[in-house]
């Protein structure tokens, strides 16, 4: 008798989480498994139910099924990069933001999307990253309502989104991508109140 559906997709599900493809910490949800995988309710039910007995996840007071922090680790930085798939590898700020997040042990999880009402756009911004750097354009109204509802924990690249209370990096030196990284993650930040480039250098207000 072959390996049960359900036990096949937990082994996938498995696999990404041990290479690091669920780094926000939350698994996609079952509808999105089901269409993946061409698969029942009852069946994705199944894996995930799998995975919660093995250990590999937990399910957060969401409700949502995460991938647990080793015991006694800190909390890493979570962060990523929204941006559009013409986007090359070689893009200078898309190498300094994953730069800086390797460099301070952070995770990172690069976003392509084909159009700014993109459900991969909304799909990320619900997820639970500390920090999102984004380039959308162009910016429709509910995704900026959505953007000014989670400003705490955005930074708009090139447009200049501050009277929205999103902070942004237009024209600044792209080293202030690792300093602003640098900082949430030594001082164990979650959330950004404010800029300031005095004396020098963007800070983050911590919180």
């Amino acid at each position: 008798m072959g390996t049960p559906k359900y036990v096949q997709i937990a082994e996938v599900l498995q696999r990404r989480i041990a290479h690091g493809d669920y780094l926000s910490g939350a698994l996609p949800g079952a509808p999105k498994l089901m269409q993946e995988f061409g698969i029942s309710y009852m069946t994705t039910r199944q894996a995930m139910q799998k995975l919660i007995d093995d250990g590999t996840v937990i399910r957060a007071a969401n409700g949502r099924l995460e991938v647990p922090g080793a015991p006694g680790e800190s909390p890493k930085l979570r962060v990523a990069y929204l941006h559009h798939s013409a986007i090359s590898l070689a893009d200078k700020w898309r190498n300094a933001i994953s730069g800086a997040a390797r460099k301070y042990g952070c995770s990172y999880q690069d976003v392509p999307f084909h159009y700014s009402d993109d459900t991969v756009v909304y799909e990320t911004l619900d997820q639970n990253f500390d920090l999102i750097f984004f380039n959308i354009s162009p910016l429709q109204p509910l995704l900026l309502e959505k953007l000014r509802r989670i400003s705490d924990r955005v930074v708009s690249l090139f447009a200049d989104l501050t009277r929205y209370g999103i902070r942004c990096f237009d024209g600044i030196n792209i080293e202030a991508i690792g300093h602003l990284v640098e900082f949430l993650h030594r001082r164990g930040c979650r959330r950004i109140d404010f800029f300031t480039v005095e004396p020098s250098l963007t800070h983050p207000s911590p919180r």
